[in-house]
């Protein structure tokens, strides 16, 4: 999908009775005001997820969207493709960032994938797989606000 595709998700949660479809949200504090955040999001956001990649070995890829604001929110759409091994082949999603403090940004991620489960429909099965997207987004994010958070402060020591 070309980034100029990309789109905000719809408002209905998609639920894993649709086919493996689940949506995914999370979130993490950056220790770095909104303003060094969004900045370095949106000049660095590939480089800032190919450092947070779920496995730095593969093929991963990562393609962002035009940025937008909505309210008090900077909202970047993201496409994640995962190779077959991962508990999902793509999920599309938006980071998000907003104020929490002065110096501290809230960076969420609201998504969809489809779970990567042999045979479709067996109920445990797709649920471990949903914890696995859940912990591979929460490990993301995590990585994500490290990396960025360790780059502007050598950024800033310059």
């Amino acid at each position: 999908m070309s980034p100029a595709g990309l789109s905000a998700l719809p408002s209905a949660q998609i639920h894993g009775d649709d086919g493996g479809m689940v949506m995914i949200y999370d979130f993490v504090s950056v220790e770095r005001s909104l303003l060094v955040t969004n900045a370095w999001l949106i000049s660095h956001g590939p480089e800032l997820t190919r450092a947070a990649a779920y496995d730095t070995t593969s093929t991963e890829s990562f393609i962002f969207g035009p940025p937008r604001t909505r309210a008090d929110a900077l909202v970047v759409p993201v496409v994640w493709s995962v190779p077959s091994s991962g508990p999902f082949t793509e999920l599309q999603g938006d980071l998000q960032t907003a104020r929490l403090g002065p110096e501290t940004t809230h960076l969420s991620l609201s998504a969809t994938c489809h779970l990567e489960v042999e045979p479709p429909g067996r109920r445990a099965q797709e649920m471990a797989a949903q914890r696995v997207a859940e912990q591979s987004v929460r490990t993301f994010l995590g990585s994500v606000a490290s990396a960025l958070e360790l780059r502007s402060s050598q950024h800033a020591n310059r």
